[in-house]
């Protein structure tokens, strides 16, 4: 596939939604209204050959535990709502853990307090991308774009097949096609 867009999303209510369209890049606060959201990912989708890289949900077990789970409900939920968004504004989608897109690039030290992760993070994207002003709520986005970007460049076989079996194609299936 031959994208022209690289958008990264981390889908979290302090997410962010990063994007990479004709050299520019622009973040946007993750939209508490999925019609926002739907608004602004069409016109990357009806402007170029977009495609969306996305932070998968990861629970962990102790997430289970005490009062977390009404709250890992709601991510479950919002995560469901975010990809039917993305389906029908006709972006291809890739899931990726946050362990994977971390490792790849070379930024996970285990053990660090997530504070502290945050704040890297931040000083990381910012360095990657000096033009934006990088927040804690928008750094995250940036590296799952520059993850997707690394991703997409690659000619690594293992890359390559990771990308073939997690990319879900909905550009043909776009409803824009069909009017």
């Amino acid at each position: 596939m031959d994208y022209n867009c690289i958008i990264g999303i981390d889908p979290g209510a302090n997410g962010g939604v990063s994007v990479c369209a004709d050299g520019r890049v622009t973040v946007i606060r993750m939209p508490n209204n999925v019609a926002l959201l739907s608004d602004a990912l069409t016109h990357y989708r009806q402007n170029f050959r977009a495609v969306a890289f996305v932070e998968k949900l990861a629970i962990r077990h102790d997430d289970l535990q005490g009062g977390k789970v009404f709250r890992i409900r709601k991510m479950i939920a919002n995560q469901e709502q975010l990809k039917a968004v993305l389906s029908l504004c006709g972006l291809d989608i890739c899931e990726v853990h946050p362990l994977t897109w971390q490792s790849r690039l070379g930024l996970r030290i285990v053990g660090e307090e997530k504070s502290e992760r945050k704040r890297r993070y931040k000083t990381i994207a910012s360095e990657l991308y000096p033009q934006v002003k990088v927040t804690m709520w928008n750094c995250d986005a940036l590296l799952i774009m520059r993850y997707g970007r690394t991703m997409l460049e690659s000619t690594q076989r293992k890359d390559v097949r990771w990308l073939a079996g997690n990319l879900i194609i909905n550009s043909n299936n776009s409803i824009y096609n069909l009017i």
